[in-house]
């Protein structure tokens, strides 16, 4: 314990840990006040639920395209600015929203908000990568990812109270603009650019051979079956995320007059369990192998989903949003645990691409068939709907698995 608060002191020492990790916080508290309540906003000013399905399929398509093309960007020009202009497109963003009065501009807002996310969630990573000493960064990272639940539960309650019973979303929107604002300054201020000098790397291709040189790497994992066969499991993780923290199930909760304060209470908890069980899943990850934990965390939520629509009291729906939230934390652990047993080292980074670019392709399409579900045939439906795909989707990933399984025979 003496060693791990010693360790935890110098990295905390640093002044671009300190600032990151507070920038972090507010990013988050930033997506924990919007994405509760987006669903709620989009159908105030017209939205049909089949429109916010594509909404929300335009945000993680952008910060899917976005965490590849800032990724290499940032190794160009650095990260520093790359996250200070992210936390600044957040406050542009919600502003934005503010002189609304039709939900066909949400398209647009929607993807400055998923480039937001890449900026700051998945270029912060990289940042801690080049500050942090190699013997640190496990805890470094650890402590990143455990104030990311923390500011994402601030942000859910916070943005409960702002908007009230009255519904009072231009409100809530110009408050947290202003800490996405403050986080932009800390950054600013804390960051400092890192010079790449000192890094070696491999000569610069040609013009036209650099997206072929990010593209092939990438395409060369997919011929590792046991990847291919986490990442479908990833792909259903976030498809699955986007019902849950895409907006339909507080749809669902406003439709049997759960409060706008008691959502954000209910996320809020969600964000608890899901910090909590990050730690103690990745403990158990050596005892057990990573993708048999990530199936029986994906079959907790399949039932949950199929048993969602007898819920209709706040208590069983804070009951079934903090068992989710719990898996999707224990996934959030386990996913980088799968990727660094089945990659070889030299190809970490590719792995690490394919296994999060299938998880926001997965996202997406869902996101879009969900919504026309839930049109067509209601909440409770489109429900039971995802809890099947999950059920297919872990048949598919066994079946790859099994395939890789017999090649090795």
């Amino acid at each position: 314990m003496r060693e791990m608060m010693r360790r935890l002191g110098r990295i905390f020492g640093q002044r671009e840990v300190l600032a990151l990790t507070i920038n972090v916080m507010l990013a988050e508290l930033v997506v924990g006040t919007y994405h509760p309540y987006f669903s709620l906003f989009a159908q105030s000013v017209g939205a049909s639920v089949a429109l916010v399905g594509a909404l929300v399929a335009v945000q993680t398509l952008s910060r899917t395209v976005n965490c590849l093309t800032m990724g290499a960007l940032s190794d160009r020009m650095g990260r520093k600015g790359i996250i200070v202009a992210a936390m600044a497109t957040f406050a542009v963003a919600l502003l934005a929203m503010t002189l609304l009065r039709s939900p066909a501009p949400l398209f647009v807002t929607q993807l400055l908000f998923g480039a937001a996310q890449a900026g700051v969630f998945d270029i912060g990573i990289g940042y801690l990568g080049d500050v942090v000493p190699r013997e640190d960064r496990g805890a470094a990272i650890g402590l990143y990812t455990t104030v990311m639940g923390i500011g994402f539960g601030v942000g859910s309650s916070l943005g409960g109270a702002l908007v009230g019973a009255d519904g009072a979303y231009l409100t809530a929107f110009r408050v947290t603009a202003l800490f996405a604002l403050a986080g932009a300054v800390v950054a600013s201020w804390g960051l400092r650019r890192v010079s790449r000098a000192g890094v070696q790397q491999a000569p610069e291709p040609a013009a036209g051979w650099r997206l072929r040189a990010m593209v092939t790497p990438m395409l060369e994992a997919l011929h590792n079956r046991l990847l291919l066969s986490g990442s479908i499991l990833n792909a259903l993780k976030s498809a699955w995320f986007a019902v849950v923290g895409g907006g339909f199930l507080s749809l669902y909760m406003a439709n049997h007059g759960i409060s706008a304060e008691a959502i954000g209470l209910i996320f809020g908890l969600r964000a608890i369990t899901s910090s909590a069980a990050r730690l103690p899943a990745g403990l158990l990850t050596r005892r057990w192998s990573s993708y048999w934990i990530i199936i029986a965390a994906t079959s907790v939520t399949m039932v949950g989903f199929w048993l969602l629509p007898l819920f209709t009291s706040l208590w069983a729906l804070a009951g079934f949003v903090a068992i989710e939230g719990a898996m999707f934390g224990a996934l959030m652990s386990v996913g980088n645990a799968f990727v660094a047993e089945n990659a070889r080292p030299e190809n970490l980074g590719s792995a690490l691409g394919l296994f999060g670019t299938v998880g926001g392709a997965g996202s997406t399409l869902l996101s879009l068939l969900v919504g026309l579900v839930a049109e067509w045939r209601g909440l409770p439906t489109m429900f039971m709907f995802m809890g099947v795909v999950l059920l297919l989707g872990m048949g598919l990933s066994l079946w790859v698995r099994g395939r890789a399984s017999a090649a090795r025979v």
